[in-house]
């Protein structure tokens, strides 16, 4: 499960730059690229096998890989970064009406933002051409001005931005903090009894409600 499951799908890019003659079947696309992971884990495995009642140290490595795919399944669930990581989006083409939504929050802070030519030379975008919406929900790229033509084919545009509501486990939420634990504590208890890749998957009914106030929703 990852971001671009929620927040990319239905991107609306613009096809005014592309050559259709090299293209011809393929519509643009976008892609998410992490960076930068966080240094630290929202919820500590002291703090996991505590909620779990396990005193004994043999599943720690366990604990430990359940605690990043929860943590993981939250960040994709509701389109958040929880501690501070550093986002790439790459785009094939222009999006309509002038405006690049970063689809990870909550914005931090803007790293970049630069057009690069078929042999990979980036060229910043002139600020001077574009204003930056730093809201921490809704964060985004406005043009004032027409971009530049793409010359590249495939991911011609790249953004990068730093998103996390900071750098310490305890900066997130306590309800997604509280989440990850629900999540570790269905998958630790029922381990061997599922299917783990189908499980990671889904997210339960009783997490799902505690997380709906932080879901992000594509604004039209």
């Amino acid at each position: 499960m990852d971001f671009s499951d929620f927040y990319l799908a239905d991107l609306a890019l613009d096809d005014a730059y592309f050559d259709w003659q090299w293209r011809p079947r393929n519509r643009p696309r976008a892609s998410l690229t992490l960076l930068s992971p966080p240094t630290a884990e929202p919820v500590t495995l002291a703090d996991a096998k505590n909620f779990l009642r396990v005193d004994v140290t043999d599943d720690d490595a366990l604990i430990g890989d359940l605690l990043i795919a929860a943590r993981q399944t939250v960040e994709a669930y509701c389109g958040r970064a929880l501690v501070t990581q550093t986002w790439r989006l790459a785009l094939d083409a222009w999006p309509r009406g002038g405006m690049i939504s970063l689809p990870v929050a909550p914005f931090q802070s803007f790293v970049g933002a630069r057009t690069l030519d078929p042999t990979g030379a980036a060229t910043a975008l002139d600020p001077t051409t574009y204003v930056l919406d730093s809201s921490p929900e809704v964060a985004r790229i406005v043009f004032s001005q027409r971009p530049p033509e793409l010359q590249r084919v495939a991911a011609g545009v790249q953004v990068d931005w730093i998103a996390g509501y900071g750098p310490a486990p305890t900066d997130p939420p306590a309800a997604l903090r509280l989440a990850i634990r629900s999540l570790v504590a269905s998958w630790y208890e029922d381990r061997g009894d599922q299917d783990f890749d189908a499980a990671a998957g889904r997210v339960p009914r009783a997490v799902a409600a505690a997380l709906a106030p932080y879901r992000r929703t594509r604004l039209k």
